[in-house]
């Protein structure tokens, strides 16, 4: 299992630490059902994996980019 701070560099510390973000996102199934959410997510820049979950939130959505940047622009457009 890795640390961290070794999944940010990829398990290399060698290498340059990657933007990691999770997004946890919620929506109303009468309007946009979740798998359609999903499917819409999924097709988006830096999403690795998307998954439908239940509880408060609809849908837990993992986003790498090789810097913070691309991680947040990945977000600021899944809440768009």
């Amino acid at each position: 299992m890795l640390r961290g701070d070794q999944a940010l560099h990829g398990g290399d510390p060698g290498r340059p630490a990657r933007g990691v973000g999770v997004d946890l996102v919620a929506t109303d199934p009468s309007l946009l059902p979740t798998p359609t959410l999903a499917a819409k997510i999924k097709g988006l820049k830096n999403v690795q994996h998307i998954y439908e979950i239940t509880g408060d939130h609809d849908v837990a959505v993992l986003v790498t980019a090789d810097r913070m940047e691309g991680v947040n622009a990945t977000l600021d457009e899944i809440r768009t």
